[in-house]
């Protein structure tokens, strides 16, 4: 991701777990970027990825901030949306 020049502390190992297969649960502060972990570990790997949000709000953020960046093939489900909507996605 342009602008970033480092990772925070904790971030590395948890990305590299994940891109070794390792099953790994990654415990950090609000704001020290752990949504950067799991993104980062979806656009690496050669496959589809779905990420579990419990959080509306950070899901349409997510995928607006994404959108800006330019990585366009994202998408979110949730009960905001119809069921033609959710089909199509």
């Amino acid at each position: 991701f342009s602008g970033f020049s480092s990772f925070n502390l904790g971030q590395l190992p948890i990305i590299i777990n994940s891109l070794s297969l390792v099953d790994t649960i990654g415990l950090l502060p609000t704001g020290s970027g752990k949504s950067l972990c799991y993104q980062l570990a979806c656009l690496l790997q050669p496959a589809i990825s779905f990420v579990v949000v419990p959080i509306k709000s950070l899901m349409y953020d997510q995928k607006y901030n994404l959108d800006k960046k330019g990585i366009v093939h994202t998408n979110f489900v949730s009960s905001d949306q119809t069921a033609e909507q959710k089909e199509k996605i």
